[in-house]
């Protein structure tokens, strides 16, 4: 069951994202859209937006003020048609699972409660104030210096010396490098692991948009028309690119077209791109990309799930060799 996510345009490998979705025995998809994930669901079900449904913010980043400044949001409207918001669907679901004493008994407001009351605070005193409380709870600094009560002694560090570890010793223990080792991506310039791809693909979040999402709206589209690959000017050259043609690039994973944009702040061996690309826009007849086609613009079809750190299980996502050509028109 998924929330408000398109892992097949978010993640690597989306053609293995495609095989694991069929091979579920059931699978829901909760969203605002039918986008390329959920098009493999079994069912799909409409998901409220933020306007119709309320929500708590129990405090905002920033300063210690704003840290401690609690909210609610309220609907401005009543949920359309058949969505219903995320948190209502999970607790009736656990509800019928069996698991009502776990999820508060269905009790979203008791829940946002248990959430607030570190902070001596409730959903009824924010509703009260639309624009918010503060809470007279403070950060606390140099808590490992506190006296712990039971044993007399400063609390320390949560780790099992009670210090702080730039040796880590759990990882010692599980016989892991227990101070931080360098090693080169498997697919690397310096190695010349990929010869016959010489450039360094990266990619980047437009803040257009919200990951995949938003691609839809007028206002943020026409800011961010098109899906684009960012390559150093003289390398552009080289390769015979004109800025603003499209071009194919390609890695030994895949291959997909993007719009050449020059940037001359980046360094020469690497090129850029955001991710996310996959709606259409039809207020402003801009067109929609298919996430799982080389003739798209997902740029997780050029990334695999491989090469996985073996401490952390980190995708190397942003280390992959590729190559850029000028597409050119059949």
């Amino acid at each position: 069951m998924l929330f408000g996510i398109d892992l097949l345009v978010g993640h690597g490998d989306p053609q293995r994202g495609v095989e694991a979705l069929k091979a579920l025995d059931f699978y829901i998809h909760v969203d605002f859209f039918e986008n390329t994930a959920a098009r493999f669901a079994d069912l799909l079900l409409p998901a409220c937006t933020p306007w119709e449904c309320e929500a708590v913010r129990p405090f905002f980043p920033g300063n210690v003020e704003t840290a401690a400044w609690s909210q609610l949001r309220k609907a401005v409207i009543q949920p359309l048609y058949h969505s219903r918001p995320d948190l209502e669907i999970i607790f009736e679901l656990a509800k019928r699972l069996g698991l009502a004493e776990h999820f508060f008994d269905g009790d979203v407001e008791a829940a946002w409660n248990h959430h607030l009351a570190p902070s001596g605070l409730n959903v009824q005193q924010l509703r009260e104030n639309p624009v918010g409380i503060g809470s007279e709870v403070r950060t606390g600094y140099q808590k490992y210096a506190a006296i712990n009560p039971k044993t007399g002694r400063p609390n320390g560090f949560e780790t099992p010396s009670g210090k702080i570890e730039l040796y880590a010793t759990r990882l010692a223990a599980a016989g892991y490098a227990p101070l931080p080792e360098y090693t080169e991506p498997v697919e690397s310039p310096i190695t010349k692991s990929e010869s016959d791809y010489p450039l360094v693909l990266t990619a980047f979040r437009s803040i257009n948009y919200c990951d995949s999402q938003h691609r839809n709206i007028p206002r943020l589209r026409r800011g961010a028309p098109e899906p684009i690959v960012e390559l150093h000017p003289e390398v552009a050259t080289r390769l015979n690119i004109k800025d603003g043609e499209w071009a194919i690039v390609e890695t030994r994973w895949g291959r997909i077209r993007l719009k050449a944009t020059y940037n001359a702040a980046l360094h020469p061996g690497v090129v850029c791109a955001p991710y996310g690309w996959w709606q259409a826009c039809s207020e402003l007849d801009l067109p929609g990309y298919n996430a799982l086609s080389s003739d798209g613009a997902n740029v997780n079809m050029l990334i695999p799930n491989t090469g996985i750190d073996p401490i952390s299980a980190s995708v190397p996502h942003r280390s992959r060799m590729c190559r850029i050509v000028r597409l050119r028109s059949t």
